[in-house]
């Protein structure tokens, strides 16, 4: 035998050795779990509570809008419909901002309770459902993260406070952006 033939050989037996029982799971001590992020945000109080905060976000951004109506009339017809339009465009934005903040805030709690249980019953990774292709339906701990999401409460912090500005003020901030 030559010394490349020797060496290609050497080689792959150090190969097949290093891989032998890597499909043990036992062997390797690794576990991998997968959790359905929508069933958790869907059926835990986690859940619940970001819906409640939504709900009560919608009420002070209607409640700002009915505001808003009120003031538009003084306005000339043309005034008033620039103004509803910059304000429903503002009222927007800020409803997909406050929804985007509760849901990172409703995730991070989901996510600790996660960590927390994946280090108490030792295992080495938890995969979100979504990114699947297969998996053994044991593996799936979605059910005990909602139980452990049961007294957790989450701050998604303080309401928006929303003034309607008087149709004098519209104005003037309306020149002023436009500068």
């Amino acid at each position: 035998m030559n010394k490349f033939s020797v060496k290609s050989l050497l080689a792959i037996c150090v190969v097949v050795v290093s891989l032998t029982g890597c499909d043990r799971e036992e062997t390797m001590g690794q576990k991998v779990a997968f959790i359905n992020m929508e069933e958790v945000l869907t059926q835990s109080p986690v859940g619940r509570q970001e819906m409640e905060r939504n709900a009560k976000v919608k009420a002070v951004l209607l409640q700002a809008e009915n505001q808003a109506k009120d003031a538009y009339q003084a306005m000339s017809e043309a005034q008033q419909e620039k103004s509803r339009t910059a304000d429903a465009t503002v009222l927007n934005r800020q409803w997909v901002a406050e929804q985007n903040q509760a849901r990172a805030q409703s995730v991070k709690a989901i996510t600790n309770a996660v960590e927390a249980y994946r280090k108490s019953h030792k295992i080495a990774v938890v995969v979100d459902s979504r990114s699947l292709i297969a998996a053994a339906k044991e593996n799936d701990i979605s059910k005990d993260i909602i139980s452990q999401l049961k007294e957790v409460k989450v701050d998604y912090g303080k309401l928006p406070e929303i003034s309607v500005k008087k149709a004098a003020e519209k104005g003037s901030a309306s020149a002023e952006a436009e500068k």
